[in-house]
């Protein structure tokens, strides 16, 4: 059987710290979606133009 390894304690200021990284990381995260979002509304906006002009074009031929 294997020894089981004792876990060194952390300090209440290294999981402080730990947390305020998670909270930081998740923030940023929710920024990029909120980010990818403008993005993908201002590409659906752009490929309806495109699909428009294609129909009027096609219309017109």
């Amino acid at each position: 059987m294997e020894k089981e390894q004792k876990k060194s304690p952390v300090s209440k200021e290294t999981r402080l710290n730990q947390v305020i990284s998670a909270q930081t990381n998740f923030a940023e995260l929710a920024e990029l979606f909120r980010i990818a979002s403008l993005q993908a509304k201002q590409l659906d906006g752009t490929l309806q133009q495109i699909n428009q002009f294609q129909i009027k074009t096609n219309i017109s031929v």
